[in-house]
C-alpha cells in the first residue's frame, strides 16, 4: 500500500507498507490510519525543511552584513579622516590651494567607493525582490573607463601605475551604465591590492 506525503498542496515523497503475512490485504480502515499517519509525517517533514531554510537564510544574511559592514567602513574612514584633517588645516591657516585640492580629491574619491557600495546594497535587495531591471544607454566606454582609472588612481594615491590602453576613436556601447561602473572597478581593486607598490596595472580595450 502507497499512500503519498503531501504538504502544502505539493507531494514530497511517498509511504508505503507491505505486509509480512503473504495473506495479509488492507483494508479500508488501514488506508485511513496510512493516511493520517503519512499526513503528519508530511507536515513534519515540510516543517523540517522550512526551518532548515529559514536558518540557511539567516546565516546568508549575516555573512551578508558582515561582508558589507567591512566594505563599507573603509571609505566612512576615509570621509571621516580627510573631513578631519581639512578643518584642522583650516583652523591653523595652513592650507595652501595644493594641499586643499589633495584632501578633497581623498574626499570624492570615498564619496564614490561608498556611493559604489550602495548601489551594490540596493542592486542585491532589488534582486531579492526581483525588481532588477536593465537600464540601457548609448555611451563610450573608453571615456567612462579612463575616468574609473583616473578616480582610482586618487584612491591609490599614487602607489601603483595605472594606464589605459585605448583606441583613440570612441568606442561607443549600448549597456546598462550602473553595472558597467560596477563590473569594471572589480577588475581593479584585485590587482591594486594585491600587486607590490610601484607596480603597473594596464587595463586594455581592443579596438573596435
Amino acid at each position: 500500500m502507497y499512500v503519498p506525503l503531501a504538504a502544502r498542496g505539493h507531494t514530497i515523497g511517498v509511504m508505503s507498507f507491505v505486509a509480512s503475512e503473504s495473506r495479509r490485504r488492507y483494508g479500508g480502515a488501514d488506508l485511513a490510519l496510512a493516511e493520517a499517519l503519512a499526513e503528519r509525517c508530511a507536515v513534519a517533514i515540510d516543517n523540517a525543511q522550512l526551518y532548515q531554510s529559514a536558518q540557511d537564510a539567516v546565516a546568508a544574511r549575516e555573512r551578508f552584513i558582515a561582508v558589507a559592514s567591512h566594505e563599507l567602513r573603509t571609505p566612512v574612514t576615509n570621509i571621516s579622516g580627510f573631513a578631519q584633517l581639512l578643518k584642522q588645516a583650516v583652523r591653523q591657516g595652513g592650507l595652501d590651494r595644493e594641499r586643499a585640492e589633495r584632501y578633497v580629491d581623498r574626499l570624492l574619491a570615498a564619496t564614490q567607493k561608498l556611493t559604489k557600495l550602495t548601489m551594490e546594497l540596493l542592486d542585491v535587495s532589488r534582486l531579492r525582490n526581483s525588481k532588477a531591471t536593465m537600464q540601457l544607454q548609448m555611451f563610450d566606454l573608453a571615456a567612462r573607463l579612463q575616468d574609473i582609472v583616473e578616480r582610482f588612481e586618487i584612491e591609490d594615491d599614487a602607489k601603483h601605475l595605472l594606464t589605459v590602453e585605448a583606441p583613440p576613436t570612441p568606442l561607443p556601447i549600448l549597456a546598462d551604465l550602473n553595472q558597467i561602473e560596477q563590473v569594471i572597478p572589480t577588475r581593479l581593486e584585485n590587482p591594486i591590492q594585491y600587486s607590490t607598490e610601484g607596480g603597473d596595472i594596464q587595463t586594455h580595450l581592443p579596438p573596435p
